[in-house]
């Protein structure tokens, strides 16, 4: 997912719309929805996009060896997570029951920074709206 204006950075490196007639994606108003058959082989790619300071949520599906996980970054901050198979954030817990307080930080910290970029997309769109009016 990015910024409509980055759309052609995601698209070097491999990613494309999925949905021709559909630029904007419901969950993420003002922002793209690329897809790619990549997993983690972009993780390079998405590297130097961070480096460079362009927002991102990204999504991979399960492998063969990892179960499906995310990443954000808001242009500044960046956070990873564990996912379930319906793209909620899930939480590992210890052969007690109890979650494992590393990685409860670590959602907690990938949900903060994805309502940033939520915010900075969904902004964008808004003046881009008042731009075009």
């Amino acid at each position: 997912m990015c910024r409509p204006g980055d759309k052609e950075l995601f698209e070097e490196v491999g990613l494309h719309n999925e949905f021709e007639n559909d630029d904007e994606h419901l969950d993420y108003p003002g922002a793209v929805l690329l897809v790619g058959e990549v997993n983690y082989a972009l993780a390079g790619e998405l590297n130097g996009l961070r480096k460079a300071g362009v927002p991102f949520v990204f999504w991979n599906d399960a492998g063969c060896s990892y179960g499906p996980g995310a990443c954000a970054f808001d242009g500044k901050d960046f956070a990873e997570a564990e996912l379930n198979h319906d793209l909620g954030v899930v939480v590992p817990v210890d052969d007690g029951g109890v979650p494992v307080s590393a990685d409860v930080e670590n959602a907690r910290r990938y949900l903060e920074v994805v309502r940033r970029v939520k915010e900075m997309f969904l902004s964008g769109s808004e003046r881009e709206r008042r731009e075009r009016t």
